[in-house]
């Protein structure tokens, strides 16, 4: 915090081996887990400012104010951030050393300060002390401190306890109050000793998260500092993750107090086998608002830590179980269900021990036990309001044909129409009732009533002429509109006319709007009326054609005129011609008399249709016929088929229309399906036989002239058997149609066991395996669900064979076989160090317990001291005699002459979420290199050769990720060794930052190890899990994975370049036990690449190679 802000941890020291850390000066931290600090930080990182101090930035030639302020003390250093717009600081301090950088800080000290023309005084101490300080209420300042969890002893050691101050609370409450009190005389702003406490306007849950810092599980022992502000009884409820909840009870003391004891059962609070390195929430609920929290010690010791009152002898708090949700909606409902007691009285009045509530209200409970009777805290229950539901019509909703209406829901969150539509107004074209659900922000609905749309029908509008509208002058046509319906009404054009039926003799386009009596109207196409004059040119017209087949006609008309003479003697304007000729028509008219122009009527004779079957028409069921059509140009099946031939197996008859020359001809034929018989089996006892007994099994019948034949080649409808086998019957119908029944195992119960030949010991390590081989038989059926005479047995468990025999066909199974699978040991090895080091040096590797080891130098200790150069492995052989080899360690060793110094004073500036400016001391050296490991992927990049007088570059980086660095000389052609490493966590992008490396110079970084260094190239880092498996590798295609779950997850598998570039990402729905999947690379260059997958919690990572 102080100065960059942010500071990840680390510490200074002046030796090696490091010393008892009472010597090391402190950076300032904040825990990455730390919600409940970081969140009160972040108000004043956001919406305030670093204060300027009063301290200059130059003791001779001072030009402005630096940000530290006096404490008259060089060793006390003070550092403020102030709110933008209250009166609210985060104040920062550390005890400094004078003289060097061991051991002459104190570990705690007492710092005074002028803020804000207040004389502000508290304590500071070597790793660091950061408050937050509110002067919002000057007649009652809030103080408090943000990391006094932080331990003084660490990294040397971190005790597994954890101090909570109350105020550090990690949920979001506005239900609460914090307080700080100071002793009586305390002068203003000494804040030297002071207790800030949590106090509660309403009953409400505080929340404290940790993670215990141990590979062990423990059971913790619950501290809390409590008192009543008022002496009115009071208590509270502590849980651990949601359960196994505990009671502090007869909180009656206004002084401050330690409570540990369960008012239920006397004995102190615990929690036990809490794991470690898992996140954990320990939930404090207080029974009523008289109780202030100031504390909480969350200890791994039973021992009497503080002293604390005796186990409450008081009545313990009853509590109110929901049996749902507490917020619901109007006609909803919840139980509040009591603890157990004798009787009970709710505030509503009821006396049962629960209670069907309806409305909103604060519910509490008084239960009366055998110690007395008790209050419970009050539940809330909130009942939302059902919103209401409307339809608004945009106009009206009864319309003609193509009209429309837009429906409007009343305001809500979301709607659901009756149409499927979910927007608050929709356009409705078709008539019906219409109603809208209206859901409101609480997730409340309710259903409008209906709005009925009526869509009425457009009448039709056609003309229909009493004959041809072409007619010499004289001469008329009618011409009637289709009918507008009883109430209707006609409109013609031209003339006006309003009658049905209009009678025209002068030339033009009429047309009729008719309206019917919804008063939706339609307008006809227009009729063309000519009037000719003079002499007729008379001309015949049919109304289809005039050749056609046998049985049909054509009408013929003759152009308009006073009177007709046609060649077959008829002398009305139309005839209808059923026989084949040549037919005209004489036209007489006021103007003279002329003959039309011949039309000649041609009708033909159709072929008769057959249908011809490819085989009997009458079959059993499953069979079928081919019915083949005579020839013609089309055809149409009563199937609907129109190909010339169908394949039927159904019953029934069938007709073919066949079409030539335009004639068609339709024949039928009838298909008859026989049922198949029914073929079961009837036992007339048990099929499971003793030796020498028997069972008669019987067939379903045949029928009337059927008949039967057994497997056995019987030919009885029963038969009687006494030998083991499966058995069946064919049955045939008088139609000579068959079916066969599904087999009926029998079985001779004998005293036949099989044997289990084990080929190879039934013990043995994993990696190993043993045959198990049953005794010769027809049939076997192993317990893995293996059919083979011999199986391969590779994981421990009990295995049996089920054998059938070859000449009697009995069926054993044999005695159970225990197979015992031992684990291998791990094999792994450490480094107590660097392992490139310097001739003459050594490095320490030590091995994964086990009983034996065996190391490639020889050695048969556990660790090994390595001095040369060389890949080191060990076999570990564990207590069941099991062994397994490690990979390899590499120990590189340098000429490290001490004529070149080691860099020194390494340091980070400029620390941005995407770039840190790194620092060193210049030495005696021609050259620099860097290298900087990305921890939470094990990437190492490398700089080029940097020139002599470099002594910082910025580098680019990743945000929220912890990273250490390291640098050697090159002087001449010798090497420096490199520095101890240096750590730094980049912080968190903030939205609205963009680049934040837009103007800098970033030096450029590979990972590719220089090859002057000589060095074992650090690819990557790869942890082994024998729970996972990676093949093949090298892969061309495809990379396959088996992974062993300890319970149903979902993981995840991400392929990264060696950049750390994420290439591809897959999530799998892992199943406890083996699983399996695979990654497609085919599309990849060839190179190297990793896999990280992530499962059961943890994270696996592997090199594989593409080629």
């Amino acid at each position: 915090m102080t100065g960059a802000e942010f500071f990840t941890t680390g510490y200074f020291v002046t030796s090696q081996p490091y010393q008892n850390p009472k010597n090391y000066i402190w950076q300032l931290v904040i825990p990455p887990y730390a919600q409940a600090i970081t969140s009160r930080y972040e108000d004043l990182f956001r919406n305030g400012y670093l204060m300027s101090g009063d301290v200059p930035n130059s003791t001779t030639s001072p030009t402005y104010m630096a940000y530290s302020f006096n404490t008259g003390d060089p060793g006390k250093l003070v550092v403020v951030r102030k709110h933008n717009s209250q009166n609210k600081y985060a104040i920062t301090g550390s005890s400094q050393p004078m003289s060097n950088m061991a051991g002459a800080a104190p570990d705690e000290a007492v710092a005074q300060i002028n803020l804000d023309g207040s004389r502000i005084k508290f304590k500071i101490r070597r790793q660091g002390s950061t408050y937050i300080y509110d002067n919002t209420n000057t007649s009652a300042p809030i103080f408090y401190q943000l990391d006094g969890w932080h331990e003084n002893t660490y990294p040397y050691y971190w005790s597994k306890d954890f101090k909570f101050e109350a105020e550090l609370y990690d949920n979001s409450n506005n239900n609460v109050y914090l307080k700080t009190t100071r002793p009586s005389g305390a002068t203003a702003g000494d804040f030297t000793d002071y207790t800030t406490a949590v106090g509660f306007n309403s009953v409400s849950d505080l929340t404290y998260n940790f993670q215990p810092r141990s590979t062990t599980n423990y059971t913790y022992y619950v501290w809390v500092r409590a008192r009543s502000k008022n002496s009115q009884t009071t208590g509270m409820t502590i849980s651990l993750d949601g359960s196994n909840s505990k009671q502090i009870g007869c909180i009656t003391d206004a002084n401050w107090q330690w409570y540990k004891y369960d008012v239920n059962s006397g004995a102190v609070i615990s929690f036990s086998s809490v794991a470690s390195l898992e996140d954990h929430v320990l939930k404090i609920t207080p029974t009523n608002t008289n109780l202030e929290i100031d504390q909480i010690h969350l200890s791994t010791s039973s021992n009497a830590i503080y002293t604390s009152p005796a186990p409450c002898s008081g009545v313990a708090v009853p509590t109110i179980t929901a049996s749902g949700p507490t917020a619901f909606c109007a006609g909803g409902n919840v139980n509040l269900i009591a603890s157990t007691g004798l009787s009970y009285l709710w505030s509503n009045g009821s006396t049962d021990p629960y209670i069907n509530v309806t409305s909103a209200g604060s519910y509490v409970v008084t239960v009366t036990t055998a110690a007395g009777s008790a209050a419970s805290a009050p539940v809330t229950v909130t009942v939302y309001p059902t919103p209401t539901a409307t339809i608004t019509a945009g106009g009206s909703t009864s319309f003609c044909v193509g009209g429309s209406v837009t429906l409007t829901a009343n305001s809500g969150s979301t709607y659901l129409w009756s149409s499927g539509a979910t927007t608050q107004s929709i356009t409705a074209i078709g008539g019906g009732n219409y109603n809208v659900i209206v859901t409101n922000s609480n997730g409340c609905s309710a259903m409008s009533a209906s709005t009925t749309v009526t869509v009425k029908p457009v009448p039709s509008a056609t003309i229909s002429p009493s004959g041809p509208t072409t007619f010499a002058a004289g001469g008329s046509v009618t011409l009637t509109s289709s009918s507008a319906g009883t109430g209707g009404s006609y409109k013609w054009s031209p003339g006006g006319m309003t009658t049905q039926a209009v009678t025209v003799s002068t030339t033009g386009n009429y047309v009729v709007t008719v309206t019917n009596n919804s008063g939706c109207s339609a307008t006809s196409a227009p009729l063309s009326v000519t009037v000719t004059s003079g002499a007729p040119t008379p001309k015949i017209t049919a109304n289809g054609p005039t050749t056609f087949c046998q049985g049909g006609s054509v009408v013929l008309t003759c152009s308009a005129a006073n009177s007709y003479l046609w060649s077959n003697g008829a002398t009305t304007q139309s005839i209808t011609v059923t026989t084949a000729g040549s037919y005209t028509c004489t036209a007489t008219t006021a103007g003279g008399s002329a003959t039309a122009a011949a039309v000649n009527v041609i009708v033909t004779t159709p072929t008769q249709a057959t249908i011809t079957a490819s085989g009997s028409t009458s079959f059993c069921s499953g069979g079928s016929v081919t019915l083949n059509a005579s020839t013609g140009t089309s055809y149409l099946w009563s199937t609907g088929a129109t190909t010339n031939a169908i394949t039927t197996s159904s019953p029934g008859t069938y007709t073919v229309t066949i079409t030539n020359n335009g004639c068609q001809s339709t024949t039928s034929k009838a298909v008859t399906v026989y049922s198949l018989p029914n073929a079961t089996i009837t036992a007339n006892g048990s099929t499971n036989l003793q030796q020498g007994g028997s069972v008669q099994l019987t067939s379903s019948s045949a029928g009337s002239g059927g008949s039967y034949l057994w497997s056995t080649g019987a030919t009885t409808q029963s038969i009687t058997v006494s030998a083991p086998g499966n058995y069946t019957v064919k049955v045939t119908n008088s139609n000579g149609c068959s079916n066969t029944s599904a087999p009926i195992a029998v079985t001779v119960n004998s005293s036949f066991q099989p044997n289990i030949t084990v080929s190879g010991s039934l013990s043995f390590c994993s990696g190993g395996k043993v045959t198990l081989t049953a005794t010769k038989g027809s049939a076997y059926q192993w317990s893995t669900g293996a059919t083979t005479r011999k199986i391969t047995v590779t994981t421990s468990g009990n295995y049996a064979v089920t054998v059938t025999q070859f000449t009697t066909g009995y069926v054993g199974t044999s005695s159970t076989v225990n197979v015992n699978v031992m684990p291998a040991p791990s094999a792994t090895i450490t480094a107590n160090g660097s392992t490139t080091i310097c001739q003459g040096s050594s490095v320490t590797l030590t091995s994964s317990n086990g009983a034996n080891y065996l190391w490639s130098n020889g050695a048969t200790s556990q660790s090994i001291s390595a001095s040369a150069a060389g890949n080191y492995i060990v076999t570990v052989t564990g207590s069941n005699g099991c062994t397994k080899s490690s990979s390899a360690t590499s120990v590189v060793v340098n000429n490290c002459s001490s004529s070149c110094p080691t860099p020194g004073n390494l340091h980070v500036t400029n620390l941005r979420p995407t770039s840190v400016e790194i620092n060193w001391n210049l030495v005696s050296a021609n050259n620099y290199y860097i290298k900087i490991e990305n921890l939470n992927t094990g990437y190492v990049y490398y700089s080029n050769a940097l020139s002599s007088g470099v002594n910082s570059i910025t580098i680019g980086a990743l945000a929220s990720t912890p990273y250490r660095w390291s640098v050697r000389a090159l002087c001449g052609s010798t090497y420096s060794s490199w520095s101890a490493y240096n750590y730094f966590t980049t912080p968190s992008a903030r939205m609205g930052e963009g680049n934040s490396n837009a103007g800098l110079n970033i030096t450029p970084l590979t990972t590719q190890m220089p090859s002057e260094f000589n060095e074992e190239q650090p690819l990557r880092l790869e942890s082994d899990d024998a729970s996972v498996t990676f093949f093949p590798n090298p892969a061309t295609s495809f990379v396959t994975f088996n992974v062993t779950a300890s319970e149903n997850n979902t993981a995840s598998l991400t392929l990264l370049d060696l950049s750390g570039r994420t290439l591809k990402k897959e999530n799998y729905q892992f199943n406890e036990g083996l699983n399996n999947g695979k990654i497609d690379v085919s599309n990849y260059a060839r190179g190297v690449y990793m896999i990280q997958l992530v499962f059961d919690g943890k994270t696996v990572m592997k090199k594989v190679v593409l080629e």
